[in-house]
């Protein structure tokens, strides 16, 4: 999955921004830190098995974890603007890796059987299914950077003001009257 996600990004963003980058990797840690307790302790504290149980435990909270940080932190290394594919994509492997991390702590906690969360991997699956199936978003074309790490959507540029215009305003003069 990791791989898949890997080429999708590749086939967007075609310039290295070290800015965007450091977003990414900025998001993913923010992403951590709640999955990290919530998920990872209680399948550290209650592992009682052998190693190979461990790694495998600790594999489906840690491998869930990798996946929605990731596409969240590609949402940050495409400056915010994904598109419709990655939005639902993105929606539909948090329906996956949640209640599958769920699931886990949940076993291991000793309550098994049915559970509300299991109807979101079926839906988890059909909005992987349909992101497959929407309009590729097509490259993305880099963007100046301002002042404090925004960057305007092109659509957006035209509402910002030029220098040339602001120049002009703050030293023109008032006309005087003539009579």
């Amino acid at each position: 999955m990791a791989g898949a996600l890997t080429l999708l990004v590749r086939d967007r963003v075609h310039t290295f921004e070290l800015h965007r980058w450091i977003d990414g990797l900025v998001v993913m840690l923010v992403i951590a830190a709640p999955w990290v307790a919530l998920f990872l302790q209680p399948v550290a504290e209650k592992s009682g098995a052998c190693v190979v149980a461990e790694v495998v435990e600790f594999a489906y909270p840690l491998g869930d974890f990798i996946l929605v940080g990731g596409v969240l932190g590609v949402y940050a290394l495409m400056g915010w603007r994904p598109g419709r594919m990655w939005l639902v994509l993105g929606v539909g492997l948090a329906a996956i890796c949640v209640p599958d991390a769920v699931s886990s702590v949940r076993t291991l906690a000793g309550s098994s059987g049915p559970a509300v969360y299991d109807a979101w991997w079926a839906g988890g699956a059909f909005l992987v299914a349909y992101a497959a199936w929407q309009r590729h978003p097509g490259r993305l074309e880099p963007t100046r950077c301002l002042a404090g790490g925004l960057s305007p959507s092109p659509s957006r540029r035209k509402y910002l003001p030029s220098p040339s215009r602001s120049m002009v305003t703050s030293t023109s003069f008032p006309r005087a009257s003539v009579y």
